[in-house]
């Protein structure tokens, strides 16, 4: 049933399962508690409602807790999906604080070179990197790589490397992030297909790296190729979906706010929380709304790339169909005037006309000073 989105059906009968099981047994049974962790795994995947995902996956964790004493492995699935829910919602020190647990249980009781050990290691790395803290992350998540390369199983390594890529997002080492995320997009795609949430996120750290990567700007194939891969997943809009704003909780609309000191793509914020201040709380540094770092949605974002790039290569014939598209873009999605960028074709086009005009009108009076001096020769 939640396979074909009939989501309030779904969630109804697992409120029914709830209600019969805690009226029978309590919350402190293994059939309560799998139905708490299903309402919220599927509140928190399904329907993005993370707050009361977070309450309920606490819930049926402390049972777990309480009735297994963390050695049953149900209770490791949950730990890992409120692990993942606290990361939707920017609650990083709490996700990592989880994982780093969930990593000390599966290496005391499987040992170092186990497939849930490593796994466990994947989470924590995550977790590490989204707070900032990356001793060890870059070793750890090789060791993980080598460890899934050595039992073939290339989706996990795809995933390795797509926390790798933004390893080096967030440390600034751009080219490094180029070679780990160049090429995830079609593995992803083969694997979970072009607009699932996974791929999606493998589609922003792409579109970031090209916002914060000024040392190699991308090229005009690079570009129309993130453009494809945007539409096929689904995220042509002012959306950005499936990537929530760690103030409010919903969907991001148009602007992407990041702090300027926080790691890169963690710590994500909408236009309404910066200017109601709501971000504040969200970080130490305690950023102004002037000093927020700033992405446009992903199409629109790309369009303004390639305008720069044409621009920047003078080609004016190219820019003038990439600008219409924009303006066109930017028209349907009723894009504020203070979001759009500067039209540079104008300005250049009118001083190369004014430039022609002048060595034209030059050139005719040259002509006539000739013709007229000829004319009084001959007289």
């Amino acid at each position: 049933m939640f396979e074909s989105q009939e989501y309030i059906r779904g969630m109804a009968l697992l409120y029914e399962c709830f209600d019969s099981a805690h009226g029978q047994w309590g919350d402190d049974h293994a059939m309560t508690i799998r139905v708490m962790g299903d309402i919220g795994i599927r509140l928190c995947n399904g329907l993005g409602r993370l707050v009361e995902a977070a309450t309920w996956l606490e819930r049926a964790n402390d049972a777990s807790t309480r009735l297994y004493s963390n050695m049953e492995g149900h209770h490791t699935m949950l730990v890992r999906y409120l692990t993942t829910c606290y990361i939707r919602q920017g609650r990083f020190a709490q996700a990592t604080a989880i994982a780093r647990s969930i990593y000390d249980q599966e290496r005391r009781t499987r040992g170092p070179d186990n497939h849930f050990t490593h796994s466990a290691r994947r989470l924590m790395c995550l977790c590490l990197r989204n707070q900032g803290c990356y001793d060890n992350v870059d070793t750890d998540v090789r060791t993980c790589i080598e460890y899934y390369e050595s039992v073939d199983d290339e989706y996990q390594v795809v995933q390795c490397r797509k926390i790798l890529g933004d390893f080096y997002l967030a440390t600034g080492e751009f080219a490094r992030a180029r070679v780990e995320l160049d090429g995830l997009l079609g593995k992803y795609q083969k694997y979970v297909g072009s607009t699932s949430s996974t791929m999606r996120s493998v589609l922003y750290s792409c579109l970031l790296l090209e916002a914060f990567n000024n040392v190699v700007p991308a090229s005009m194939e690079i570009l129309s190729g993130l453009e494809n891969d945007v539409i096929n997943s689904g995220i042509s809009s002012e959306t950005w979906l499936d990537f929530e704003c760690h103030g409010c909780y919903e969907p991001i609309q148009g602007w992407l706010h990041l702090c300027p000191d926080c790691p890169r793509n963690s710590l994500r914020v909408c236009h309404a929380c910066v200017q109601t201040n709501k971000a504040k709380s969200l970080c130490s540094h305690d950023p102004t709304p002037r000093d927020w770092i700033r992405v446009s949605p992903p199409m629109r974002f790309l369009q303004e790339q390639q305008l720069a790039l044409l621009a920047k290569s003078k080609d004016w014939v190219t820019y003038a169909l990439v600008h219409q598209a924009y303006k066109d873009y930017c028209n349907q999605h009723e894009v504020p005037v203070e979001e759009l960028v500067d039209d540079l074709a104008p300005k250049i086009a009118l001083f190369g006309s004014c430039r022609l005009g002048f060595v034209w009108a030059a050139g005719a009076a040259s002509v006539c000073l000739v013709t007229l001096g000829l004319w009084r020769t001959r007289r």
